[in-house]
């Protein structure tokens, strides 16, 4: 029986720049991104990587520090 690998997750923002071509894959929009970010306190052009996974599940590295899980996009109703 062949497990299925997991999916990858979805760049987001990229050395400060967003991707929105892999937006309306994971179904958020430049707005969600926004809000979340307001409500972090960060600038778009402070982020080195944001992604999302298949299950809702945003990880974030600002520049020059570790990444960290901010939310869960699901459970927090952000998208």
């Amino acid at each position: 029986e062949k497990q299925s690998l997991p999916a990858l997750p979805y760049i987001l923002i990229d050395d400060g720049k967003i991707e929105k071509s892999n937006f309306s894959k994971v179904g958020v929009t430049q707005k969600d991104i926004e809000n979340l970010l307001i409500k972090e306190g960060i600038t778009i052009k402070e982020i080195e990587v944001l992604t999302l996974d298949e299950k809702g599940k945003i990880y974030m590295q600002k520049r020059n520090e570790k990444f960290k899980i901010l939310t869960d996009f699901k459970e927090n109703k952000i998208c």
